[in-house]
């Protein structure tokens, strides 16, 4: 039985939506667990899978134990990966 391209396509398109859309959902909640927001509010905020891995990094500065003076030093070497997240961070606060 030959095998309509096409088809195989469709399928493979939906099943990809699918699997992203449920990592999405788990990245969140993985997320919201360390945060005070919502996971619909981190998918909000972070609409693509990259987005959320800089907020993580982000959380994780920010939660770290330590001198501040370290905290902040690695937030500005991160600033420019991670600055856009903590502007709408910001924003959502204020």
């Amino acid at each position: 039985m030959p095998v309509n391209m096409d088809e195989l396509d469709d399928v493979l398109d939906e099943s990809m939506e699918a699997a992203a859309g449920r990592t999405d959902l788990y990245l969140s909640m993985k997320i919201a667990e360390k945060t005070r927001l919502t996971p619909d509010e981190i998918r909000r905020l972070c609409p693509a899978p990259a987005d959320m891995d800089r907020l993580d990094r982000l959380v994780a500065i920010v939660r770290e134990e330590g001198d501040r003076r370290a905290r902040a030093r690695r937030f500005a070497e991160g600033a420019e990966d991670f600055g856009g997240i903590a502007l709408e961070l910001l924003r959502k606060v204020l």
